[in-house]
């Protein structure tokens, strides 16, 4: 079985089905920039197509250099055993994080995966244990393995120390058994 995360909630189907739409645009997606540590990087998203776009330009003044853009579950995942998405990128390293708290603030469970850059689609597939715990850019080695059952937050984040601009467009994301 598969699961696709709609409008927050989980929906079942089966591995053969064939979704003719993204699941992106039914998600609630925010942003969440360096601003809140007094940074002035910017960032936006939009959704067009069934397809987000997530485009901005990070800044190093007053110690930043991230954006990000996350959306809140509303339903755990449950026992699944792998997350993917797809995205057509620039050619820089992005994080993919996931929360267990509702919080702002806290642990991110985060994988890197760095984009391709020629405008063509790629999956990345990853495993509760693809991921690791930091907390504000910091490993942090005795936090508690994630499972993907507490998940309640997902997102991406950009903090390269690339100034010049970005943009990511996401599309596809699902868990699986």
């Amino acid at each position: 079985m598969k699961l696709l995360v709609v409008c927050g909630w989980l929906a079942m189907l089966s591995i053969k089905s064939v979704m003719a739409e993204s699941l992106v645009p039914h998600l609630r997606w925010y942003i969440v920039n360096d601003s809140v540590m007094g940074g002035i990087s910017n960032s936006k998203m939009t959704i067009e197509q069934n397809e987000m776009s997530f485009t901005g330009q990070l800044s190093l003044a007053n110690n930043g250099g991230f954006a990000s853009v996350r959306a809140q579950l509303m339903r755990e995942m449950g026992e699944q055993q792998q997350i993917s998405f797809k995205v057509k990128g620039d050619g820089r390293v992005y994080q993919f994080r996931l929360r267990t708290s509702d919080r702002m603030d806290g642990i991110a469970y985060k994988v890197e995966f760095k984009t391709k850059g020629n405008n063509k689609w790629q999956q990345f597939d990853f495993n509760a244990n693809d991921f690791v715990a930091s907390f504000r850019g910091r490993i942090i080695n005795n936090a508690p393995r994630l499972q993907f059952a507490d998940v309640s937050q997902l997102g991406f984040l950009i903090a390269d120390k690339n100034l010049s601009p970005f943009k990511l467009i996401i599309s596809d994301i699902s868990v699986s058994k």
